[in-house]
């Protein structure tokens, strides 16, 4: 049997690639799918084929009839089984004239996910699939979302901003036991691990060659979670002796209101040494790092030293870190404490937190198995469905894996040998890749952490119809502008508009009648 090879680029099929390299993965594995092809480029040969940006196709099939690789005209090939559809992203060429190559390098359709960022957006009590498709809805064209299946999974909060696509995606696919890829029909799946059976066996009729390793460079058994910090009100009260000013707090306070003797009106306050009495009428201080009240008195400042036996309220907001903490005790006993710290600015509400805390005992909390092994011949698997393995020599007697990573490898002589597949299978082990990918997203986390999904922001938009706003609230403002002059208007923007007795005054340079705002409003308060 002999596999061939055929490549698609806007309508136009293209047979003669001397090597076409096709990487397949999923989402959670911080990848896309990729592909580089080569060609032949004697005398300029395909210098005018193929442009940044075209979609291009991959097909692979195999025949019995070796002739048809030999004198493939002659033979009326089935290009139907896509191996992937992808963007090119890069043009190269190489070597000089007669020995000149082309090569074309790009991602699939996840390269959408990766490119575009999520704008500033919360979510409170969603289930996750339809986060999901809001994000994809308003934030990617180009991929449908029937893919996507529902969760049993609904976050009570979460916010995004500003991070890709991609990494959105992942956080909600790890928080809800689900990975994600894009297919060849360009279409987002979304779902359970482990849940779709490939329907193919990988045992030694088919495997030509394999390794498995076991590990628990990647395990964590106890998980701290750490967020961001909220604001959360707290309340001390005292009472005066008359003879003290100065009053300790729980807390650092931010906030602060001071009531006296029962009295509605709060004291008026500053800061610890950063007030000047004279003009200010400050009554009390806060000295913030010390976690104190002090009531002030002095010919400057006046005496607001509290009589003896007066009350004294104090409200404040405190500073309370959202923090998490779980451990798996079998998992301990068995493998010694893995402790794994999570820092995630991010994170903002103290049920994510959980949710995060949770997932990630239940990813990490055993060592990990990965299989590679070299096949025979060719099948189209997807990575993220599942395979059988049975192989006894390497101990493993029918189990079921999940695919990790698919690699195909089509040249003159692996498709003579059928030698052009590679797969990884079970969970992956970290690698210099996945370390540099988190080191970037820790960076980018700490780039938009100042940003705020409360942020005014001001838009221009030019266009004919309805536009859609996504925001939490939106005010429109509408008022009369009378006989007022506005330039450029069709009738108040001609002086001595509309003529006199026709229901109107007229306009005149420096008239005034413009009326009050009218607020109309929605999803908010005026």
């Amino acid at each position: 049997m002999v596999i061939y090879t055929q490549v698609e680029v806007g309508g136009n099929k293209f047979d003669d690639a001397d090597y076409i390299r096709v990487v397949n993965s999923i989402g959670v594995n911080n990848s896309s799918s990729n592909f580089r092809c080569v060609f032949p480029n004697h005398n300029g040969l395909h210098k005018d084929d193929f442009t940044i940006g075209d979609e291009l196709i991959i097909y692979a099939n195999k025949t019995n009839d070796i002739d048809s690789l030999l004198f493939p005209l002659t033979f009326p090939f089935d290009f139907s089984t896509r191996v992937i559809t992808g963007l090119i992203e890069d043009i190269r060429f190489f070597g000089k004239e007669q020995d000149e190559e082309m090569i074309l390098s790009g991602r699939d359709y996840t390269a959408r996910l990766q490119d575009a960022t999520v704008e500033p957006v919360v979510y409170n009590n969603q289930e996750v699939s339809v986060i999901v498709k809001d994000i994809m809805d308003n934030n990617v064209d180009g991929i449908t979302t029937e893919g996507v299946d529902t969760t049993s999974t609904t976050l009570d909060h979460i916010s995004f901003n500003h991070i890709s696509v991609f990494d959105a995606l992942k956080q909600l696919a790890d928080v809800s036991g689900f990975i994600f890829w894009v297919d060849v029909n360009k279409v987002l799946n979304f779902k359970q691990k482990e849940s779709i059976d490939s329907g193919f066996t990988l045992d030694n009729t088919n495997v030509l060659k394999s390794t498995f390793r076991e590990s628990d460079q990647d395990m964590a058994n106890e998980v701290w979670v750490y967020g961001d910090r909220r604001l959360t009100a707290w309340q001390n009260t005292f009472t005066a002796d008359g003879a003290g000013s100065v009053f300790e707090l729980d807390y650092k306070p931010h906030n602060t209101s001071v009531l006296v003797a029962g009295s509605t009106t709060p004291k008026k306050g500053g800061v610890f040494q950063l007030v000047d009495f004279a003009p200010s009428g400050v009554e009390y201080l806060i000295d913030y790092h010390n976690k104190k009240i002090i009531f002030v008195s002095g010919t400057n400042a006046g005496d607001n030293i509290p009589v003896s036996g007066d009350s004294i309220t104090v409200d404040y907001d405190r500073s309370t870190p959202i923090i998490k903490y779980g451990f798996d005790r079998s998992s301990i006993e068995t493998y010694g404490k893995k402790v794994k710290v999570i820092v995630d600015k991010n994170i903002k509400d103290p049920r994510l937190a959980k949710d995060v805390l949770t997932a990630e005992l239940e990813e990490n909390k055993l060592p990990k198995i990965q299989g590679n092994l070299s096949l025979q011949g060719i099948q189209i698997l997807t990575a993220g469905k599942t395979v059988g393995v049975n192989l006894p020599n390497n101990g493993i007697t029918n189990q079921t894996y999940e695919i990790i990573e698919v690699v195909y490898e089509f040249n003159k002589k692996n498709n003579l040998s059928e030698k052009v597949m590679r797969v990884k299978v079970s969970k992956k082990l970290k690698d210099v890749i996945d370390t540099i990918k988190q080191l970037m997203l820790d960076v980018k986390k700490i780039q938009v952490g100042d940003i705020s999904t409360s942020d005014v922001i001001t838009r221009l938009e030019a266009s004919t119809g309805s536009a859609g706003v996504r925001v939490k609230e939106w005010y429109v403002k509408t008022r009369t502008i009378g006989d007022c002059f506005v330039l450029g208007h069709p009738v108040n923007g001609v002086l001595g508009s509309p003529v006199l007795g026709t229901g109107g005054s007229q306009v005149t340079l420096g008239s005034s009648t413009l009326s009050s705002f009218t607020v109309q409003y929605s999803g908010g308060e005026v």
